[in-house]
């Protein structure tokens, strides 16, 4: 997810509408759909020593419009 630091070096926002807000629009998207499909698999079996609570905030970090970039770059 390289839209935050490009969006943020050129002082453009990641909502409302310019290149950089949809761009990351549509990695949301594609995240979102991966969330899904790991959660899918992960939750049912109760993989050992993984957090769920601790994976669901990383992703939702990554999905928000106003994360700073170290919160990003921790989530990463």
């Amino acid at each position: 997810m390289q839209r935050p630091e490009k969006a943020l070096r050129n002082q453009k926002s990641l909502s409302g509408r310019n290149f950089y807000a949809e761009k990351f629009h549509l990695e949301i998207l594609n995240l979102s759909r991966l969330e899904s499909s790991i959660l899918l698999v992960i939750e049912p079996h109760q993989i050992q020593n993984l957090d769920l609570v601790i994976l669901r905030s990383y992703i939702s970090v990554l999905k928000s419009e106003s994360a700073k970039l170290a919160q990003r770059m921790e989530a990463l």
